[in-house]
């Protein structure tokens, strides 16, 4: 597979309109924070929330978890998700600063180089700032992958509360060249997508004090869990249980397979 990866220059409010197009026929079909932050005992948690996840003008929310070390199963869920669906529609409201994406129970502001997040009716509440440039993964049409795609990323170092208690934040981090890393995962969030956890080795004189990491994998026929997905909230007007889904599933050659 081709690939290019590049640093962007400074960001604009246009980037985060879902009417931006960085390229000719390229457009935003998902924009999907998420963090891992630390509280005070040194526990880590984990929070996404993706807008136009499966449908247009709805997010997809993915929830929050405690980790808890256990990467064949799913962490525990911190809020349930009966208090906060799993989708809802959203609003777009625009200032000089910032691009707001609003739903009931939370909102993304999204500035040039200043983001809030308030989710699950005011127990989340994040403000995070930019560090770096946007790096951008451009995979081209070629053999194989008909569909060209651009993955934009923003790393940010965020501050707030989460529930009653206080992340750290977490430092950025620059690693030069020739950089090798383990990484120790602490746990599945949605399980099988998903791990967080932090760098243990690095093949450098001074270690990293504080770090996280964040793991993403779709298995070869994810396909198939996204079209019954969509065929039970045809059916049924809601998405399934995404936990009840996954109980009995496990994954063989990099398959999920259902028992």
């Amino acid at each position: 597979m081709r690939y290019h990866v590049y640093l962007e220059g400074e960001p604009t409010l246009e980037s985060y309109r879902l009417s931006h197009q960085p390229w000719a026929d390229y457009a935003p079909v998902f924009i999907c924070p998420f963090v891992v932050v630390t509280d005070g005992s040194g526990r880590l948690y984990n929070a996404m929330r993706g807008i136009q996840g499966q449908s247009k003008n709805e997010t997809m929310n993915m929830g929050v978890y405690r980790l808890d070390g256990r990467l064949d199963d799913q962490c525990p869920v911190l809020f349930p998700y009966s208090e906060n669906p799993i989708a809802e529609r959203f609003r777009i409201t625009e200032s000089a600063d910032a691009v707001s994406y609003v739903g009931d129970t939370w909102r993304f502001d999204f500035g040039v180089d200043r983001y809030r997040w308030a989710d699950w009716s005011g127990r989340l509440e994040l403000t995070a700032r930019r560090l770096g440039q946007v790096c951008t993964f451009w995979f081209p049409e070629q053999e194989g992958y008909e569909y060209p795609q651009m993955l934009r990323s923003h790393l940010g170092k965020a501050t707030g509360t989460l529930a009653p208690r206080r992340p750290r934040p977490h430092p950025g981090l620059g690693l030069g060249t020739d950089a090798s890393l383990v990484l120790a995962q602490a746990g599945s969030t949605d399980w099988p997508l998903h791990t967080c956890g932090t760098v243990v080795e690095i093949n450098r004189d001074k270690p990293i004090a504080k770090s996280w990491n964040y793991t993403e994998f779709f298995l070869l026929n994810w396909h198939a869990v996204a079209d019954y997905q969509a065929a039970h909230l045809g059916l049924f007007g809601r998405y399934p249980s995404f936990a009840r889904l996954m109980r009995d599933a496990r994954i063989v050659d990099q398959r999920l397979v259902f028992q």
